[in-house]
């Protein structure tokens, strides 16, 4: 790992591009590097389910991430940064998300092994996770500029349709963080569409009905004539006895008063 704190300590922040970030990312070889592969030398936290291990923050970001089975981070946004990830050992997933018309909408993803690498361009909305349900997967983060805290970071929530930005407090993409390290919580555009438009079907559903109660009820008040007697109100709920047969219902004549 003294190798990889080297190369990247030694640039200037004149230098550093995208490109040239990509560039020694690639040049490493993660057969020789060390590092551990036990938990407990990773810094942990209950709201977030992996562990890291901050290596550099100047004159960009280098962490080790320590990712037991299953484990993943919440749908985040990289705003004004930029990086890599070098998986180290185990086999991790890149997920990537588009964010249009207040729509979170999956476009791809990347699974890589040791030695793989996802890109991670400014703009970009994914998640990482440990695409295994038995072995932990460990990578190596590779940042400018450093994050010297996550305050502004977006996270989305797919199941709740939540978003939340966090403050300089929180210390995880992670919707577990507590609700003080967020700024605020709100729901995508799409969601509340969604809902407008669920409300206004409602509401024309409720119109319809109303109408046609309208309608029943004037049709019930029609007077009906049988040959039992003269004329008969029928209202609803009551019934005629006996009971009116298609059969038994012929045309009236016509009688005209002097």
């Amino acid at each position: 790992m003294h190798s990889v704190l080297n190369l990247f300590s030694t640039l200037s922040k004149n230098e550093i591009t995208y490109e040239k970030l990509g560039e020694l990312t690639r040049s490493i070889d993660v057969h020789r590097l060390d590092f551990s592969k036990n938990a407990d030398d990773y810094e942990k936290s209950e709201a977030s389910d992996y562990y890291r291990d901050i290596k550099l923050l100047d004159p960009l970001e280098v962490a080790v991430l320590y990712w037991p089975p299953e484990a993943a981070s919440a749908i985040h946004f990289h705003s004004g940064f930029y990086g890599y990830v070098l998986v180290l050992d185990g086999e991790g997933e890149n997920i990537e998300f588009s964010f249009k018309e207040g729509k979170l909408k999956q476009l791809r993803t990347l699974c890589c092994r040791k030695g793989g690498i996802m890109n991670e361009p400014d703009g970009t909305i994914h998640l990482i996770r440990n695409s295994s349900t038995t072995n932990a997967l460990i990578t190596l983060h590779i940042y400018y500029p450093a994050l010297e805290n996550l305050d502004g970071l977006t996270l989305f929530d797919p199941v709740t349709k939540n978003m939340g930005t966090l403050n300089e407090k929180a210390a995880n993409a992670s919707f577990r963080e507590p609700k003080e390290n967020f700024k605020h919580f709100r729901k995508t555009p799409s969601f509340l569409k969604d809902k407008m438009q669920k409300a206004i079907a409602i509401l024309c559903i409720l119109s319809y009905l109303s109408l046609v109660q309208k309608k029943y009820l004037k049709c019930c008040n029609l007077i009906i004539t049988n040959r039992q007697k003269n004329t008969i109100h029928l209202t609803p709920n009551i019934s005629l006895a006996p009971p009116i047969h298609a059969q038994s219902i012929r045309p009236l004549p016509i009688i005209l008063k002097p």
